[in-house]
């Protein structure tokens, strides 16, 4: 709260009045997001995500019932809305199939593909400006490496990758026209391409140096789970350079 903001009358008055009232909802507010990021370390984003928007439903009755706030049907309506969905997602959301939700190929749809292609042709997606350079520049030196691309998409990365690692590159996803487009356009020598769900691909213990995953791993099923494939896959000394996206 700036300075000018304190010297209101009207906020020293509330101050005063209700000051233990303004601290336990100064520290129960932080409180509930370090909750949701505990959360988010027990169940799946996607589900969690829409959970979270039950604050609004609280917010509502407090707003309607205690401050007398206006428009009241239409913000009942609209909270109601958001509980039948979370009801809903607690009640179906945990059965829902994996190939349904986690598996989802949306690239392998000819429209949405040739959509992205055009996209990535012009350099002026988020991939490009954002995330490619986010990533190379959590690195370490590639020269003599083995890299793991969970996610590889197109193939652009581990292309990058191939330039300067001289041993293998291996590029993992699970559509059909990305690993076609990879292996057609970003192929190398040192380049293997394989089109597999990556929870569901197998290396050997030791396998690589390097793991990169970009804006893939968060749409996981099993987030832990993957994370100690990685590891084993990880000879001593290597790294996981990875970035993933959270609705907060």
């Amino acid at each position: 709260m700036s300075w000018l903001a304190t010297q209101s009358g009207a906020i020293q008055a509330e101050w005063k009045a209700n000051w233990k009232t303004i601290l336990v909802g100064g520290v129960i507010s932080p409180g509930g997001y370090l909750l949701f990021l505990l959360a988010l370390h027990l169940a799946p984003v996607a589900q969690l995500a829409p959970m979270r928007e039950i604050g609004t439903v609280f917010g509502t009755i407090l707003g309607i019932v205690v401050l007398k706030e206006a428009q009241g049907r239409r913000r009942i309506t609209a909270a109601g809305l958001i509980t039948v969905g979370v009801i809903l997602l607690g009640l179906f959301g945990l059965n829902l199939r994996k190939d349904d939700v986690m598996n989802q190929k949306a690239y392998d749809n000819e429209t949405f593909f040739e959509g992205y292609k055009q996209l990535r042709a012009t350099g002026s997606g988020l991939n490009d400006a954002l995330e490619q350079p986010a990533i190379r520049s959590l690195l370490p030196a590639l020269s003599g490496l083995e890299v793991l691309d969970l996610g590889c998409g197109m193939g652009q990365f581990a292309a990058y990758c191939a330039d300067s690692a001289e041993k293998r590159i291996v590029g993992v996803d699970i559509s059909e026209k990305m690993i076609s487009y990879a292996r057609a356009q970003n192929a190398g020598d040192n380049i293997e391409y394989i089109q597999m769900d990556i929870e569901e691909v197998q290396f050997q213990d030791n396998a690589f140096n390097l793991v990169v995953s970009s804006f893939v791993m968060h749409y996981v099923a099993d987030y832990t789970g993957l994370l100690i494939e990685v590891y084993r896959w990880l000879r001593p000394g290597g790294s996981l350079s990875t970035y993933v996206s959270i609705r907060l």
